[in-house]
């Protein structure tokens, strides 16, 4: 008796061990993933300023064309296709009206009942159906605007604004920033530009990691609660290397969370781990390969 006494006291007390580490982790993971969005935050207001000035885009733009317009009309149209959800449909039996009756369950009650038998049958059955909200599609593009860039740079510049216009179209969100001597704010959520904002290239590759965390505090990318969120991320992967550690923990966190991830790399790139790449061999077929990807995000979000 004594014996099995302690044992039961040595599982509990191993149980309560056992719980304050398990409470004590979590607090310490909760304690880093506030770190990280306070960071987040910076980052979006040193990139998405309140007052116009430091951190806003060039001046350049220029009208989209014909093809844009028609490229984004048609990329919003695929985003609306692959976001609707069905009503969903529930049928409930029911001993008793209304609904629809079932032949076959009324004839198995009537002959359970002439067979003295208490009937167990629900003949009838109603349909209900209910409206199933549609996921908003939450899509940042960030672009390396560096001189090794150059080739790429007014294919991305014309995919960040289809995208842009299509998934605000769509009813989603969508922001762009790039990189390069600085990190610069081209297009911030709810407000798809009205002309497309060229990218000049720039001497240098720093800000990565700073991109990254101003588009996941200005679209929420890390929150699980938003099943669609793609980041695209058009580069060569050329970065310092305190950049490129610093930017896969980023891309790392968002895995986690269920972001998914995709590179638009030109040939002999080297992406960052866990993206889904793409080589552009050819840069028109940017915009294919982003809407491929933003409806790969909604429909990963129906499960």
């Amino acid at each position: 008796m004594v014996a099995a006494v302690a044992a039961a006291d040595a599982e509990d007390a191993e149980h309560e061990q056992q719980h304050r580490r398990t409470a004590k982790a979590r607090a310490a993971a909760a304690q880093v993933e506030a770190g990280h969005r306070r960071r987040a935050g910076r980052a979006a207001a040193q990139v998405f300023p309140t007052q116009p000035g430091n951190g806003q885009a060039s001046t350049r733009t220029r009208p989209a064309t014909p093809a844009e317009r028609a490229a984004a009309r048609t990329l919003a149209r695929s985003l609306r296709q692959a976001a609707h959800r069905e009503r969903a449909t529930t049928v409930r039996a029911s001993p008793t009206p209304p609904g629809r009756l079932s032949v076959r369950a009324a004839l198995s009650g009537d002959a359970q009942r002439a067979a003295g038998l208490r009937p167990d049958a629900q003949p009838w059955q109603q349909t209900t159906r209910r409206h199933t909200p549609q996921p908003q599609l939450r899509v940042g593009v960030c672009a390396d605007v560096s001189a090794s860039m150059n080739p790429l740079a007014a294919a991305v510049a014309s995919a960040a604004w289809i995208c842009a216009q299509a998934v605000a179209w769509a009813g989603g969100q969508t922001a762009t920033v790039t990189f390069g001597e600085r990190v610069t704010g081209i297009t911030r959520p709810g407000q798809p530009p009205g002309t497309v904002r060229t990218f000049p290239p720039e001497r240098a590759t720093n800000g990565f990691p700073t991109a990254v965390d101003a588009l996941d505090h200005a679209l929420d990318l890390s929150n699980p609660g938003h099943p669609s969120r793609l980041l695209v991320i058009a580069s060569d992967g050329e970065l310092p290397d305190p950049d490129r550690a610093a930017g896969q923990a980023r891309l790392d966190r968002l895995t986690t969370t269920g972001c998914a991830l995709l590179w638009l790399a030109p040939p002999g790139s080297t992406p960052l781990d866990h993206t889904t790449v793409t080589t552009l061999d050819h840069p028109d077929r940017a915009i294919d390969v982003i809407a491929a990807a933003a409806r790969h995000a909604l429909n990963h979000a129906r499960h």
